[in-house]
């Protein structure tokens, strides 16, 4: 259950290489942030457990961070 909801709890720093980033031709819209202006910024959200959760725990093997999906690594 969600309990708290923080918007613009987190703001993301610009950097230099934006522009040639993997996700930059797909991008809706292609306009680097100003000087001033974050990159991104995201919520915090808290939630609680109201029931044992139902899910198999896997454990991955390999580089789980970079793959043909990855867009900003």
């Amino acid at each position: 259950m969600i309990t708290d909801l923080f918007p613009n709890f987190h703001e993301y720093v610009n950097w230099p290489y934006i522009e040639t980033m993997r996700a930059w031709p797909h991008l809706p819209v292609k306009r680097v942030p100003g000087k001033f202006e974050p990159w991104y910024r995201s919520a915090l959200i808290r939630i609680e457990l109201v029931e044992e959760p139902k899910v198999e725990n896997v454990r991955y093997e390999g580089d789980i961070f970079t793959d043909e999906e990855a867009a900003t690594t």
